[in-house]
């Protein structure tokens, strides 16, 4: 019978996320508000003509 340990799994699964997160999320969120900013005065300025 194959048996498999999906608690520990999702552990691993979840601690890795955890810790991917928390490492790269300062600079997708500053990569997320620059493209934001560059969308949003992009069709301010194309509003404009």
């Amino acid at each position: 019978m194959f048996s498999f340990d999906y608690f520990a799994l999702a552990d691993g699964v979840r601690r890795f996320s955890h810790s991917f997160v928390s490492r790269w999320h300062l600079a997708a969120a500053k990569l997320a508000v620059c493209l934001l900013l560059l969308f949003s005065f992009s069709t301010y300025h194309s509003g404009l003509q």
